[in-house]
């Protein structure tokens, strides 16, 4: 029986030159793969489908671990202050550039500290209401919160993420209300609220709650973004509802230190691309509502400044000032 390439590497096997080379130019040792969030989030279901097939590709033992805080910016300390061979990864969304725009000196440069090895993916971020609350679309909503004024104050967008704060800031003047900022960092916690009523709505990337919403826990009113899910095309767009300035999509990628060798996130780059463009796992991931995307070092830095960019141009919506 003779096996292909794509075959052999399923099972885990190296072929060819190339893939001896990349095999051999990451460290002999386990992998800390770092995510800046915790538990039940939609990064954790990404990493949790990758962790293994990386694992199985590379023959070295992946370790996820969790360093939950504001915009991913614990783990991207930790890539700055950590080892430079490469056992060390970082699998982060694109809303930990917001950190670099905050008013205050952020503990990192993703531009200065961190190398992109790939994107893994983009998506839109989601508003999402809880079942109990009985509306099924953003009008119903917003109509909801403006006929008791008390119902804002409880909090109606959940996660201290700056990025989604500016979010839901912008409906808020869209749609000509108020919505507090409920700082909620664990996921799981989040499901819960807004399943048992105690939180009203909540702004989170769609991969965080689409399973969710197909379940019956929540109900998602609106997307980010100017096209539809693949897994899940029902689901209105801001565009589709005529706000201005809900074009964005964010993103996940993988990063390591910047003083890692070149040849070791080339290899580890290499390593990545093949474990994604494996059509199980693309499919597993596209259900997440993740649109896979992977990319070249030098791409993914690309993304990261035109994040930057994009970011700056709508904080300028909103009034906010951007540092730089």
């Amino acid at each position: 029986m003779s096996l292909d390439r794509r075959s052999l590497l399923a099972l885990g096997i190296a072929v060819g030159p190339t893939a001896g080379r990349a095999q051999s130019a990451i460290p002999d040792k386990a992998v800390r793969l770092l995510l800046g969030a915790g538990t039940g989030g939609g990064i954790d279901q990404v990493a949790r489908l990758i962790a293994p097939q990386l694992e199985r590709r590379t023959g070295r033992h992946v370790v996820i671990e969790y360093r939950s805080g504001s915009t991913g910016a614990t783990a991207a300390e930790a890539l700055k202050n950590g080892p430079t061979e490469g056992s060390h990864l970082a699998l982060m969304p694109s809303t930990m550039i917001a950190a670099l725009l905050a008013p205050k000196d952020p503990a990192f440069d993703p531009l200065v500290d961190l190398a992109p090895i790939s994107l893994v993916g983009s998506f839109p971020l989601a508003l999402a209401v809880s079942p109990r609350i009985g509306v099924a679309t953003v009008e119903e909503y917003f109509a909801w919160l403006k006929a008791d004024p008390q119902r804002a104050a409880l909090g109606t967008a959940a996660t201290s993420d700056a990025s989604i704060q500016l979010f839901a800031r912008m409906l808020s003047q869209q749609l000509g209300t108020t919505m507090s900022i409920v700082g909620l960092r664990n996921p799981s916690a989040m499901m819960t609220d807004l399943e048992s009523g105690r939180l009203s709505a909540a702004v989170a990337a769609v991969p965080t709650l689409l399973t969710a919403h197909r379940g019956g826990r929540l109900r998602i009113l609106m997307i980010s973004g100017s096209k539809p899910i693949k897994s899940a095309p029902r689901l209105p767009t801001g565009v589709d509802l005529g706000l201005k300035g809900f074009e964005l999509r964010e993103w996940y990628g993988f990063f390591t230190s910047a003083k890692v060798p070149r040849a070791t996130i080339d290899a580890w780059n290499e390593h990545i691309r093949d474990v994604l463009e494996d059509g199980g796992l693309k499919g597993e991931l596209t259900q997440l509502g993740l649109d896979l995307e992977t990319s070249t070092p030098e791409e993914a830095r690309a993304r990261v400044t035109a994040q930057i960019d994009a970011w700056k141009a709508g904080m300028g919506t909103t009034g906010d000032k951007p540092k730089g």
